[in-house]
């Protein structure tokens, strides 16, 4: 019985991951960050299901099941070291010396592509053998490269926890980033395991892990229903450490504040559409950093929140003033690109969708003239 619940939570953390998977790639305004979780969590699913594959014998029988599994391995460290940079280190692409970290997963992809030319006798005897405690010089060979896999890992995530535990010092939302902390440390401590199952050849160790993998899964969903902002609240404490000493020294911020406003607002440069921070920033005659420091510590919010507190406002009004004219017209009118942005935006503005807004208002307007 508890082989079964076992199995049971290995293929639903699994089915969780392609979840997420599909989640980050079909995310409205995808950004880099989507697809690098994308691949991320479809690189578990792959290593969830294929163990699962593994504990059921299943691949025993039909050795194509476990097919590119040291490639997954592979990829889990440089695309969570990823995940977590374009974060902290408050960045929008990736350096292209830093992804040099992707080379042994591309080696590990000629390995599995080479293993893959074997016949199905030759890889299910390896399977067997892997298990089995066999010391052959391919079982060896492939303990040594599964042992490369975690030892990136660490390597990779160990830098991004002091940064980390640095941010922790200053941090007003202690709380998150203690949580991105723990999942790095379990991150790090489950392919350790992993691999320390192939080294030893323990199916035990290998089933516990899978089963540590699958409760991390299942706990980022649940993170996510309780801190639907939580990237942005760990990227806003990632900018404060950024910037280390005030990039507002000596700059009379609140008068920087009410220059802002009325730009922004009287002007309304939050309803031209391709509005930047940049653009805004030359208005007020400082840098892009700077401004996005002033929003972000006077205003309690980053730029985008901004300008679509504003977009908003008015959409409200003319939700309400102007009962006949479409969603989509009104969004195009306060800078909005298309209709989905705009509900996306309007929903975790008021918790509702225009439509429903516009309804209700309107309800109380006919009752109150009643």
């Amino acid at each position: 019985m508890l082989d079964g619940i076992v199995n049971y939570i290995i293929f639903f953390g699994g089915t969780s991951a392609v979840l997420l998977f599909l989640g980050q790639l079909f995310v409205r305004q995808r950004r880099l960050s989507n697809c690098n979780l994308a691949a991320l969590f479809f690189s578990l699913a792959v290593i969830l299901f294929q163990v699962g594959f593994i504990l059921n014998h299943m691949a025993f029988r039909s050795p194509w099941m476990v097919s590119l599994h040291i490639t997954a391995l592979y990829l889990i460290g440089p695309l969570l070291y990823y995940a977590y940079y374009l974060v902290v280190e408050i960045k929008e692409s990736i350096p292209t010396k830093k992804l040099f970290f992707l080379i042994p997963a591309g080696a590990a992809f000629v390995v599995d592509i080479w293993v893959c030319t074997w016949p199905e006798e030759a890889k299910r005897a390896v399977i067997e053998e892997l298990f089995s405690g066999s010391r052959s010089v391919y079982i060896l060979a492939l303990k040594i490269i599964a042992a490369g896999a975690a030892l990136q890992m660490v390597v990779y995530l160990s830098i991004l926890l002091n940064q980390l535990f640095s941010i922790r010092q200053s941090s007003e939302q202690v709380t998150i980033v203690n949580i991105t902390i723990a999942y790095i440390i379990f991150s790090i401590a489950s392919i350790i395991i992993v691999v320390g199952a192939y080294i030893t050849g323990s199916l035990q160790l290998l089933k516990a892990c899978a089963v540590v993998i699958s409760f991390l899964l299942m706990g980022t969903q649940i993170v996510g229903q309780r801190y639907p902002e939580f990237i942005q609240l760990l990227k806003r404490e990632a900018e404060k450490k950024k910037y280390g000493r005030s990039l507002l020294t000596g700059m009379k911020t609140d008068a920087l504040c009410r220059r802002l406003e009325e730009i922004v607002v009287k002007e309304r440069l939050y309803a031209y559409e391709e509005i930047s921070l940049r653009q805004i920033a030359d208005e007020l005659s400082i840098t892009a950093h700077q401004l996005s420091q002033l929003i972000n510590e006077k205003l309690n919010m980053n730029f985008n929140t901004y300008i679509n507190m504003y977009r908003i406002r008015d959409a409200k009004e003319m939700l309400i003033d102007e009962p006949g004219r479409s969603v989509l017209s009104i969004a195009i009118a306060v800078g909005f690109n298309s209709k989905t942005s705009f509900y996306d935006a309007f929903h975790r503005s008021t918790g509702v969708t225009p439509q429903a807004y516009r309804k209700l208002q309107l309800a109380g307007k006919t009752a109150t003239a009643k």
